[in-house]
Parts: C-alpha cells; structure tokens; sequence
C-alpha cells in the first residue's frame, strides 16, 4: 500500500511539473507571436 502511494505521489509531481513545462512552452510561444494567441483567445480553443 506504501510503495502504491509513492508511486502515486511521484506521477502526481511528474505530472505537475510536465504541465507547468508544457504551460512555459504555451506561454512562450503566444509572446513569440501575439496574434496566434489572440486568435486562440477569441476562438476559444488552446493552442495544446
């Protein structure tokens, strides 16, 4: 039971730090060109 919530516990932080990577690649991107993200802003859909 341990050794499952560890295993869980090391996806979970995997996971977040997978997403906040992903999010700075995002976030980057939509400064490198502004006008992509402000279409995805009124388009309403996420560039990911």
């Amino acid at each position: 039971m341990i050794v499952v919530l560890s295993l869980l516990f090391v996806a979970f932080l995997f996971g977040i730090w997978m997403g906040l990577g992903f999010y700075r690649r995002i976030t980057l991107k939509a400064t490198a060109n502004g006008r992509v993200a402000t279409r995805y802003a009124k388009s309403g859909t996420r560039p990911y």
